[in-house]
């Protein structure tokens, strides 16, 4: 049986007037898009800048450079591409939030249940449905 938006609404608050719980959909699908799209443009905003202060300047550079400079060139070019690597890794973890997935936070101890035997509170609500009558 399909319920309807409006009718919904009906059988939860009915549902809760009766003590049951209803469970509702949950709309989790959109929390991971804007943290996506900000490392995206971010992303592309580092890359940009990247090329346009250093790797653009180095190619030109290149072409008319000796052999050890252009070795320096490589070294530099390399290590530039490290940093950027690393400060996409780390965009990546903070907008997708997998830290708070690796590190929960401490919780503390774990409390001790309370086992009710179930025959002795069957007889006392036997008992008091008897009083009752």
């Amino acid at each position: 049986m399909v319920i309807h938006a409006p009718d919904r609404q009906a059988v939860s608050r009915l549902a809760r007037g009766r003590g049951c719980r209803i469970p509702t959909p949950r709309r989790r699908a959109g929390r991971l898009v804007v943290p996506a799209i900000a490392f995206l443009a971010g992303s592309t905003l580092l890359l940009l800048i990247v090329c346009h202060w250093y790797l653009l300047p180095a190619l030109t550079y290149f072409d008319g450079a000796s052999p050890h400079d252009k070795k320096r060139l490589a070294a530099y070019s390399l290590l530039m591409l490290v940093v950027v690597l690393f400060c996409l890794g780390m965009m990546l973890l903070m907008a997708l939030r997998i830290g708070k997935r690796l590190f929960p936070p401490p919780s503390g101890p774990p409390s001790k249940t309370d086992y009710i035997d179930a025959w002795s509170e069957a007889g006392k609500r036997l008992r008091d449905k008897i009083d009752d009558e």
